[in-house]
């Protein structure tokens, strides 16, 4: 995820950074508990829907979240913030960067840049962070890792091994009923810059909170809470036609299709013997002669 930043790299971002500095936050109509014009009520249950790097808006509109849903983004995931394939504005409820500022400034400076510029036009959305960005964000919460520790026993805010496993922790410390997951992309089958854990951190996490009573929903667009696993076959490399990795992109689909593989008829012939210098493929009923 992360890269080394050279040196006028790094200057021209300091430059953009101080320019977004001076720039003058726009108006934005702030995100209300309640839809406006209407009275307030007694505060519904806690639900929270997580919006990764792999969500689809279609996804997210077909879930049809209400008023009484936070909608939490992290790392600079904003898909309604892109220029491209930018999807309808988002009710963000709070927002999540959960690496030390030095770690970002030596690796990833243009988080830094992304996020606080983002900050300083949305100050109203509370932004949590491992330690302090000095002033550069309009709302810094310090992500309460003690409280995760605290309300969820030995493991909450110790066994962690990514961002989203920690935001569905503090979900559940918090107290939601309800958590909805969007684009959570950790397919053991795909390089990416994750530990390996992060996926079985995260299921762990999902299944603490349903074994809490708390719904936990990972959207089609997640590659979570799925079957990976290695094949043993009696095929030949080369020869038969071998499925060793299979993608979302490498059938021209999105997750939510995966289903069984297009067979192959050659897959059926997987006997092979040699006969007067001659490679035979046999099918796997085939019973040779009998010696005479």
């Amino acid at each position: 995820m992360f890269g080394r930043r050279s040196k006028n790299d790094r200057a021209i971002e300091k430059q953009a950074f101080a320019a977004a500095q001076d720039r003058p936050s726009p108006p934005r109509e702030t995100a209300a508990p309640y839809p406006p014009g209407q009275p307030s009520r007694e505060k519904p249950p806690l639900r929270v829907a997580i919006i990764a790097g792999g969500a689809k808006e279609k996804y997210f509109l077909h879930a049809h979240y209400d008023y009484s849903w936070e909608i939490w983004g992290l790392n600079a995931i904003r898909p309604d913030n892109r220029p491209q394939n930018r999807w309808a504005p988002v009710r963000w409820a709070r927002m999540f960067n959960l690496h030390r500022f030095a770690h970002l400034n030596r690796d990833c400076y243009e988080y830094i840049i992304w996020d606080a510029d983002w900050s300083k036009n949305n100050p109203t959305v509370p932004f949590y962070v491992i330690d302090t960005w000095n002033g550069l964000l309009a709302n810094e919460h310090l992500f309460p890792r003690h409280q995760l520790h605290t309300v969820l026993g030995p493991r909450g805010g110790i066994y962690h091994a990514g961002s989203i496993d920690m935001m569905v922790a503090y979900a559940i410390a918090l107290g939601a009923v309800e958590i909805g997951l969007h684009g959570v992309g950790l397919a053991l089958d795909t390089p990416r810059g994750e530990p390996i854990s992060a996926r079985a951190c995260l299921e762990y996490w999902c299944g603490f909170a349903e074994g809490r009573g708390v719904k936990v929903k990972a959207m089609p667009d997640c590659d979570i809470l799925r079957q990976y696993h290695l094949v043993v076959s009696d095929t030949t490399y080369g020869y038969d036609d071998v499925k060793l990795v299979v993608e979302a992109r490498d059938l021209n689909k999105d997750a939510a299709t995966y289903g069984p593989l297009p067979r192959d008829d050659g897959m059926q012939f997987r006997n092979h013997r040699w006969q007067d210098g001659k490679l035979v493929v046999e099918p796997l009923d085939f019973k040779p002669p009998e010696a005479k």
